[in-house]
């Protein structure tokens, strides 16, 4: 019978300490405590040759490494499903991969096959997603509730997870017409013809290589999607603010921290492309032409820029209002000493004789102490105004 392969990119609460982890086996040991209770699922530790040892190596950085390949064993059970597992990723992602069992000779229904896909998730991840969302932090791993980066992420969707969108591959030989299914501008080559959401491997054994370079691929834009929607929140959470209503600086810590964390992921990306081999990189470059990668990386970066420099403008707004206060406040204080002042007149006013009474200091005898501090203390709040106002 043949087969669909797919691959869908998935919401799950599952964060990662990424600039200070060295060591996969460490995150995979936290991962297994963390999901210990969950039935029905068995956790693989990540069996890429990684390094530099030979031709089937690649030498990924450990953030484009999944941490684990958690397979659903009930999911398998199912009359359609052959395999169905969750390559477990960093930043909140993890790729749903499914081979479904379809019949000969029809041309393969992708609608109905997204939607199974989510209805495989809800009915046989929905424990390991709601565990996940509620474990608490531990060395490595981030609880939902700590997020920084990812605070703005749905939260239901993080709960129960949320299926992105659904990619299909056909392997070998296919019984339907493959490049009507495919669609149209299908980038090819000799073993592998991308189209627009379907894919063709034409040779089974390459599956191994395939599956991995699909992996990293779907990760990677799913992150960019993932990351273009928070920049985007960024944008409409920095229209709230202006003189009168100024963000916190936790929150502008947090905005920096994503754009920080963005260029990192960048980095990661540049190094993972480099360090990928044999075959695996020209499905690699492959991919990266069809989806228009660098299109793709060059506006996220410059949405990351956008919101930097709101960023800017917003903590220099804050650093003037800061200093129009102190400014005011200094003012304030300056002008006190003229309080001061007038009081030591009033008290050395009393103590001329009569016959002195026309002098400039027995006038202020004669005046009443409230009302001389009701003047002083209202010239005061006016200088203080004053300087305040026209601080800038």
């Amino acid at each position: 019978m043949p087969q669909i392969h797919t691959y869908s990119p998935l919401i799950l609460a599952v964060n990662w300490r990424s600039e200070i982890c060295t060591d996969n086996q460490l995150r995979l040991a936290e991962l297994q405590g963390v999901l210990a209770s969950v039935k029905g699922i068995t956790i693989h530790a990540n069996d890429w040759p990684i390094g530099y040892g030979d031709l089937a190596h690649d030498n990924l950085p450990l953030f484009f490494q999944p941490t684990a390949r958690i397979t659903l064993d009930e999911a398998c059970r199912e009359t359609d499903v052959s395999e169905m597992a969750l390559y477990i990723y960093d930043d909140c992602i993890a790729i749903a991969y499914i081979v479904f069992n379809h019949p000969a000779h029809l041309l393969p229904n992708d609608g109905q096959i997204s939607r199974r896909s989510d209805e495989l998730i809800a009915l046989y991840a929905s424990e390991l997603c709601q565990t996940l969302f509620q474990a608490k932090s531990g060395k490595l791993f981030i609880a939902a509730k700590d997020y920084i980066v990812m605070k703005s992420l749905n939260q239901q969707h993080l709960k129960y997870g949320k299926l992105l969108w659904t990619a299909r591959t056909a392997v070998g030989n296919t019984d339907w017409d493959v490049s009507s299914w495919l669609g149209e501008n299908v980038s090819d080559a000799n073993h592998l013809f991308i189209g627009s959401g379907n894919s063709w491997l034409k040779q089974a054994q390459q599956l191994s290589d395939f599956n991995r370079i699909m992996m990293f691929a779907q990760f990677h834009a799913a992150i960019f999607d993932l990351y273009e929607n928070i920049l985007n929140q960024s944008l409409k959470d920095f229209t709230r603010f202006s003189d009168k209503n100024m963000m916190k600086e936790s929150d502008m810590q947090r905005h920096q921290t994503l754009i920080d964390h963005l260029d990192y992921i960048n980095i990661n990306f540049s190094s993972a492309c480099y360090g990928t081999q044999s075959i695996r990189r020209e499905m690699l470059q492959q991919f990266q032409t069809s989806w228009q990668v660098a299109e793709q990386q060059q506006r996220i970066e410059k949405l990351a820029d956008l919101v930097q420099q709101r960023l800017l403008r917003l903590k220099q707004d804050a650093i003037r209002q800061q200093n129009k206060f102190t400014q005011g406040l200094l003012g304030f204080l300056g002008a006190l000493g003229l309080l001061g002042l007038v009081m030591d007149i009033k008290s050395f006013s009393h103590s001329f004789q009569s016959n002195q009474e026309s002098t400039l200091l027995s006038l202020f005898a004669d005046l009443s102490p409230d009302l001389l501090l009701f003047v002083t203390l209202s010239l005061v709040l006016v200088v203080s105004i004053i300087i305040y106002r026209n601080h800038e």
